[in-house]
C-alpha cells in the first residue's frame, strides 16, 4: 500500500492524495514509482484508478463503502470493493492564513467557510483562523457550495484549491485559486496564485481600492476642470489659444 500511495502526488494535486503520498514515500522501501491506471477524481466523493491489476477507492466512507454514512473524520483505501485502510488526517493551516483573514475581518468583510469536510473539522479550522464569530457549513459537495453562493446574491470572492471548489470558483464575482491547486480549481479561477504567499491576495485588494480611489479622484479632477473651463470660455475669459495649453496639461494629471 505504502508504494502505491507513494505515486498518488504524480497523478493528482488534491491536497488529501498529496498527504497520503508523502506518509507513503515515508515508511516505503522502494523507490519506483507505482503505475496508477485510469486515475478520476469524482467531485466531492475521492478518486478511483487501477493499480497491478486492482481497483482501487480512495475518499468518503460512502464512496468507498456505498455505505450511508458520510461525516466520519477518515479517508478509506479499498482495494476490489473490499477495505483496505482508514487514515485520519489533520488540517494544517496554510502560512498566511490567519494574518489574511485578521486582515479581511479588520477591513468588514463577511467570511464564510463552505467544506466538504465534516464537521467538527470545519469547527476546529474556524477556531484555528480566529473566525469564530463567522458562519460555516461542512460537509458539502460542490452542488451544496455553489447553491450557497447563489442564495447570497450578493458579490462574492471565492477561494479555493480542489475539484470540490470549482463549481463555486466559477459562479463567483472573483475567483482565486491558491498555490498547488487542482488543475480543475485553476480553469474556473480568475486570479491564480504563483507563490505559497497568501497575503498576496490582501495586498491585491489594496492596490485594487488605491486604484479604485484613484479613478475616482481622476474622474472629479477632469470633471471639474471641464466644467469650469466651458464656463470660462462661454463668459469669455478663457481664449483658444490658453484652452488649446490647458487641455493636454489637463490630460497629464488625470
Amino acid at each position: 500500500m505504502a508504494a502505491m500511495l507513494s505515486s498518488l502526488r504524480n497523478y493528482s494535486e488534491h491536497h488529501v492524495a498529496i498527504a497520503l503520498s508523502n506518509w507513503g514515500q515515508s515508511i516505503t522501501t522502494t523507490s519506483i514509482s507505482q503505475q496508477l491506471d485510469g486515475l478520476t477524481e469524482v467531485f466531492g466523493q475521492g478518486l478511483q484508478f487501477k493499480w497491478q491489476g486492482h481497483d482501487i477507492k480512495i475518499g468518503r466512507e460512502s464512496y468507498c463503502l456505498d455505505s450511508s454514512q458520510n461525516a466520519t473524520p477518515y479517508t478509506y483505501i479499498t482495494k476490489n470493493s473490499r477495505l483496505w485502510g482508514a487514515f485520519s488526517l489533520e488540517e494544517e493551516l496554510k502560512p498566511g492564513a490567519k494574518d489574511l483573514v485578521a486582515q479581511l475581518q479588520k477591513q468588514g468583510a463577511h467570511l464564510k467557510i463552505l467544506s466538504g469536510d465534516e464537521e467538527s473539522k470545519v469547527r476546529r479550522t474556524k477556531v484555528l483562523l480566529g473566525m469564530e464569530d463567522s458562519h460555516h457549513q461542512g460537509s458539502l459537495n460542490p452542488q451544496d457550495k455553489l447553491k450557497e453562493l447563489n442564495r447570497r446574491q450578493m458579490p462574492s470572492a471565492m477561494i479555493g484549491n480542489g475539484i470540490n471548489d470549482a463549481l463555486a470558483l466559477a459562479a463567483s464575482t472573483i475567483s482565486i485559486a491558491v498555490y498547488r491547486s487542482s488543475e480543475y480549481a485553476k480553469k474556473f479561477s480568475d486570479i491564480i496564485l504563483i507563490k505559497d504567499d497568501l497575503m498576496a491576495i490582501k495586498r491585491g485588494i489594496d492596490i485594487a481600492v488605491a486604484c479604485k480611489k484613484a479613478f475616482h479622484r481622476s474622474f472629479a479632477f477632469a470633471f471639474s476642470f471641464n466644467l469650469i473651463g466651458i464656463t470660462l470660455a462661454a463668459l469669455g475669459y478663457l481664449t483658444p489659444v490658453v484652452a488649446a495649453v490647458l487641455m493636454p496639461l489637463s490630460s497629464l494629471t488625470v
